[in-house]
């Protein structure tokens, strides 16, 4: 039985035939050869606006305290983008300005703004 599943195999091919020709150790230059190069870019994100920076700021500033559920509110209201506004609570929890705790009360993620 194994036998003539190794002549239909051999009559059908291989697994790996799609690769190309079989390479032996003497004939490497019968394959093309393909070189390979890795860029690799650090692309950082755009910056966010200065007046985006300083509204979010002050409204953390001016409450303390704010829910995430709240400060997404307020930031849909003033028209201020979810990128912008997600960019900048991350620059601000970098900076140290910002701590993002989770608050079991409320069931929510709370930002305390520290300045």
């Amino acid at each position: 039985m194994r036998r003539k599943a190794k002549e239909k195999e051999s009559k059908e091919g291989s697994l790996l035939d799609f690769i190309g020709p079989k390479v032996s150790e003497e004939g490497r230059e019968s394959v093309p050869s393909r070189e390979v190069t890795e860029v690799s870019r650090k692309v950082e994100p755009p910056a966010v606006e200065a007046q985006v920076l300083e509204k979010i700021s002050q409204y953390l500033c001016t409450k303390g305290e704010v829910t995430k559920t709240s400060l997404y509110r307020w930031s849909k209201q003033e028209g201020i983008k979810p990128v912008d506004l997600y960019r900048t609570l991350v620059l601000l929890e970098k900076e140290g300005r910002l701590k993002k705790a989770f608050d079991a009360d409320r069931g929510e993620i709370v930002y305390q703004y520290l300045a």
